[in-house]
């Protein structure tokens, strides 16, 4: 008897693994599966101002003092794919010395940043995907 249900817990224990296991492999997946691993932030000419792919950044964002300057974010997959901001990622940036620039998220992928004085700064981009975030480059900030 007393083998019977040591099995039962060895079993048991198993599929509670082999469940969480396959839990964890969903866990990050946006659509079609794609994983978001990097980031490109757009100016409103639609120019690549900076990048950013696993620990890697490239480019800065640049800004005038007391103006306002609206960029676009697109996540990207490993696979180069684009991965939509929205539903299962949110954006939640900030910047590191507030008293230089200030950011908001207008719509679900549109970065608004405002230099307040000239100087430079690091504006941090976390990507959430539900309460953990999925990647979260820092990016260089100069206001002018």
């Amino acid at each position: 008897m007393k083998r019977v249900k040591t099995r039962n817990r060895v079993a048991g224990l198993l599929l509670a693994v082999a469940a969480g296991v396959a839990g964890c492999q969903d866990a990050g997946t946006g659509v079609d599966g794609q994983v978001p691993s990097g980031l490109v932030v757009l100016d409103a000419r639609g120019s690549t101002v900076a990048s950013a792919e696993g620990s890697r950044v490239s480019g800065a964002i640049e800004v005038g003092a007391g103006q306002p300057q609206t960029f676009t974010v697109r996540l990207t997959s490993a696979d180069g794919g684009t991965i939509s901001l929205g539903g299962r990622y949110s954006l939640q940036p900030r910047v590191l010395i507030g008293p230089l620039a200030s950011v908001s998220v207008s719509g679900s992928d549109r970065l608004v940043v405002t230099g307040n004085s000239p100087g430079t700064t690091t504006l941090v981009l976390d990507v959430m995907e539900g309460g953990t975030v999925a990647i979260g480059p820092f990016i260089p900030l100069t206001v002018k």
